[in-house]
């Protein structure tokens, strides 16, 4: 009987670690921490380069410009592709189910799925308006910071051939 009881304690003392050990990892999982509404909270130019490479080289060996005017070309490439304004009233909401709305003054700009991948180190967003894929370098229940690389092809010193220009912008959401 004593043995029973010993085997039965086990069975339920197990059970109920397995039972915690669950809830624990669904409140460390990706859809706990990145559901909800995230406000932009800041960005910034992680690194850009022209040609292969940096864009302050680039504009000051081979096109000439001073250092000081090269930083005020790379500031004002930055500004043409990120409109901070926009970004200051721009929330991203994700749901449990896999959907996410982003809304500019609270009017619907973009919707459609997202998949965090890789880990959690790579968040995927599908939309009518094309997939996007961004790195996460943190997530937390109150912080999500994503870095979006790109690459463009643009006729920087305008002499009629494009140069392959790449940049990788770190952007910062709150809850």
């Amino acid at each position: 009987m004593i043995k029973n009881v010993k085997f039965t304690f086990f069975v339920v003392l197990i059970a109920a670690f397995s039972f915690l050990g669950s809830c624990m990892s669904e409140d460390d999982s990706p859809s706990a921490t990145i559901v909800g509404t995230w406000s932009f909270d800041s960005y910034s130019l992680q690194e850009a380069t022209i040609n292969g490479q940096p864009a302050l080289t680039y504009l000051t060996s081979v096109m000439g410009l001073s250092p000081q005017v090269a930083q005020s070309v790379q500031a004002l490439f930055l500004s043409g592709i990120i409109e901070e304004a926009e970004l200051e009233t721009t929330k991203f909401t994700f749901n449990a189910d896999g959907t996410y709305v982003v809304r500019v003054d609270g009017v619907e700009e973009d919707s459609g799925t997202y998949s965090l991948q890789n880990n959690n180190t790579k968040l995927v967003l599908d939309s009518v308006n094309g997939d996007q894929d961004f790195d996460v370098t943190t997530l937390t229940n109150n912080r999500l910071v994503l870095v979006l690389d790109e690459s463009e092809s643009y006729d920087v010193n305008t002499d009629g051939r494009n140069e392959e220009v790449e940049f990788a912008i770190e952007i910062t959401l709150v809850k």
